[in-house]
């Protein structure tokens, strides 16, 4: 009885253990999956802004 009952909360654990791994890997995908989205996002709206200011860098004098 005592032996079951000590097997039983060990294979909780694991599936525990199992389950809050795939929960963070599945908060790791939605995480990266947001950021490319804003990336992909953030990249669109800045694209006209920023290939001047890239452009104006190397116009600078060097020094």
């Amino acid at each position: 009885m005592a032996g079951d009952h000590a097997h039983h909360l060990r294979g909780v654990g694991a599936d525990a253990g199992r389950a809050r791994q795939d929960h963070g890997q599945a908060l790791i995908d939605a995480g990266f999956r947001r950021f490319i989205g804003q990336n992909r996002r953030l990249r669109h709206e800045a694209a006209a802004p920023m290939i001047p200011r890239a452009e104006a860098v190397p116009a600078r004098p060097v020094a």
